[in-house]
């Protein structure tokens, strides 16, 4: 759900309670592994029109111009991001109402819920699937990262690149 005005991602995203909570450790998350030394709990994965932060992951470059482990980590980030993307696209082709939702910031989740549940009906009734909706490319310079978020943006640093040579490495030795 876009602000009004079409307010960029990492904006949205800021004003969220989601944002908010996880910032100020409300969340807490049970699972937690170890990777290289790091404490990784699970994260929210987004593109470069997210801030990197140790609870949302994105990814090295755009341009492809990182280390192998980096050009690795992205492909894969972005791999599993597009699940999400491609859900989306699915929900905005049978439910036009999520093309533009137009409902105003606060009964926007009980509609995108309702178009979720009504989805859900029919895939059980074996309803046949639409056409992916696509979305308008959304490109721009990466978001400036807070002063509030540098120790967060560090930590996310840090743990991208522990988790990219983590993979790496896995993946190297097959």
């Amino acid at each position: 759900v876009k602000a009004p005005g079409g307010t960029d991602d990492s904006t949205h995203f800021r004003d969220s309670l989601l944002y908010h909570r996880l910032t100020s450790g409300d969340v807490v998350w049970d699972k937690v592994i170890s990777v290289r030394g790091h404490h990784v709990r699970p994260y929210v994965v987004g593109d470069w029109c997210f801030p990197l932060l140790p609870f949302l992951l994105t990814p090295f470059s755009p341009s492809g111009m990182g280390t192998p482990a980096q050009n690795l980590f992205d492909g894969m980030l972005m791999k599993g991001r597009s699940v999400v993307v491609e859900a989306i696209a699915l929900l905005k082709g049978r439910w036009k109402i999520l093309q533009d939702l137009n409902t105003g910031v606060h009964h926007a989740p009980q509609t995108i819920v309702a178009c979720c549940v009504l989805h859900n009906l029919c895939q059980i009734a074996r309803e046949p699937e639409p056409e992916l909706w696509k979305e308008p490319d959304e490109s721009g310079p990466p978001p400036r990262v807070m002063d509030s978020e540098k120790s967060f943006y560090y930590f996310g640093e840090n743990l991208r690149q522990a988790l990219a040579d983590d993979l790496h490495q896995k993946l190297s030795s097959r």
